[in-house]
């Protein structure tokens, strides 16, 4: 008995996780707005993403000046219908921080 107590006690807490881990990367993914209760998205949640220790969803974060294993410069995405410097005049940078961060390293870097 004690032992599926402990099973069920660690499914809720692996539950749990999987939850906060889902609110986070939503949360992130639009502008480190609000999770589920409201709460602002940790600092050092943010210092994890930028320094690639967090992964969100389409966006993989790379660490400054690198992407894998090759070193690339601080340029803006020159792909057609994106407008970094635009984006960013408009406040883009804070209301879709990992989106832009990955398109924008120079203008909202």
């Amino acid at each position: 008995a004690a032992a599926s107590e402990a099973a069920r006690a660690a499914e809720a807490a692996a539950r749990a996780a999987e939850g906060r881990a889902a609110e986070l990367r939503l949360s992130v993914l639009h502008g480190g707005a609000a999770d589920a209760n409201d709460a602002a998205l940790l600092d050092a949640d943010f210092v994890a993403a930028a320094t690639g220790a967090l992964v969100l969803d389409e966006y993989p974060l790379p660490r400054a000046g690198e992407l894998g294993d090759a070193v690339v410069a601080c340029q803006d995405s020159t792909a057609p219908g994106h407008d970094c410097a635009l984006w960013a005049s408009q406040g883009e940078c804070v209301n879709n921080r990992a989106g832009l961060y990955c398109l924008c390293p120079k203008s909202c870097g």
